[in-house]
């Protein structure tokens, strides 16, 4: 059997070397746009935070794809603010372009065929009997099929000598424009940080205007040496499989709706993916990946939409919206898997 994987970032490699650690002889060819796998534009579209249970240590990081380690979180609302802690080397900020790599060279290891700077314009053409669209967001297969995409907008700079930054700590800051900003440390050396803004409601609004406004209000200086911005696909992006296709990662069960966490849904969504490709069960990998992420997908994108209608109503209304959710639920962010939430 052969697998035709579009994308070598972290869902494609994940599924990768899922399939090869549930059945060796199957022929995997990844086919990725870019000349490099990890160190290109694409690997850095997001704050690069990542965090491990019990049941996923395969996904720990290595010491190089580490930017620094996270032992705490805080989670604002308006005037209250949630506080999580997290036990030392379970959570980081990555360096994900490392990290990628990282993923890349077990892939070579376990045999895994590699094309790389190659652009898939027509994905009919590849030879595969299963398709794994791993192609980011939007998807290249769904914009074929004309499949709808659900997606919410997504800025992000990176700042040098910030003057906000606080080691080991990451923020979220929620606002009654219905979006979320992401205060993450990078590099200690030099007091580097991720500072971004996600926005769900209010999609006319001008996201790089926004993150200087709430710089300008936070008081954050610093030296700007990267931007970057693009879709967040909201949730589970349904279809999950289609024909000989299934869809992992961005294309599949997207983000967590509430804050964007990416990063262990990809993984877990390609490590879900490799198990049920080798028995050819496409269905059943989108019954595992309903099960998994389904509830709090329902839960996320109910939220949401009441959002965008108190919004209209009044802006302070989503942030009572807010609080009210992490009041019930504290469980539920970077410091808390999805896995623990659901279960």
């Amino acid at each position: 059997m052969q697998v035709d994987i579009i994308g070598g970032g972290l869902s494609g490699l994940a599924t990768a070397l899922s399939i090869k650690e549930h059945d060796s002889s199957v022929d995997v060819i990844v086919h990725e746009k870019h000349k490099r796998i990890g160190h290109n534009r694409d690997a850095r579209k997001c704050g690069e935070a990542h965090s491990v249970e019990s049941f996923s240590l395969k996904w720990k990081p290595p010491k190089d794809a580490i930017a620094t380690p996270i032992y705490q979180g805080k989670i604002t609302s308006g005037k209250k603010t949630y506080v999580f802690e997290r036990k030392p080397d379970t959570a980081w900020i990555l360096d994900r372009p490392a990290f990628i790599s990282s993923l890349g060279k077990k892939a070579e290891k376990q045999g895994i065929e590699f094309v790389l700077n190659y652009k898939i314009t027509d994905f009919t053409s590849l030879p595969g009997d299963i398709i794994v669209d791993a192609s980011g967001c939007p998807s290249v297969v769904k914009k074929s099929l004309g499949l709808n995409q659900n997606f919410g907008y997504g800025f992000q700079q990176t700042i040098k000598n910030c003057s906000a930054y606080e080691d080991n700590t990451l923020k979220i800051i929620f606002d009654q424009n219905g979006g979320y900003y992401w205060i993450f440390p990078r590099h200690p050396e030099n007091r580097e940080m991720n500072i971004g803004i996600g926005l769900t409601i209010n999609n006319n609004a001008k996201l790089p205007v926004l993150l200087e406004q709430f710089k300008k209000e936070h008081h954050i200086t610093g030296t700007i040496d990267y931007t970057i911005g693009g879709l967040i696909p909201e949730g589970l992006q349904y279809p999950l499989r289609h024909k000989n296709i299934i869809f992992v990662g961005d294309t599949g069960v997207g983000t967590l709706p509430m804050n964007g966490q990416g990063i262990y849904r990809a993984l877990l969504s390609g490590d879900i993916a490799g198990k049920y490709v080798v028995h050819r069960d496409l269905k059943g990998y989108a019954h595992e990946i309903i099960r998994e992420f389904g509830r709090m997908d329902v839960i996320g994108k109910l939220l949401l939409r009441w959002n965008s209608f108190v919004y209209h109503i009044n802006p302070n209304l989503v942030l009572a919206s807010w609080n009210k959710y992490h009041s019930l639920n504290q469980k539920l962010s970077f410091f808390k898997s999805e896995y623990d939430t659901i279960h």
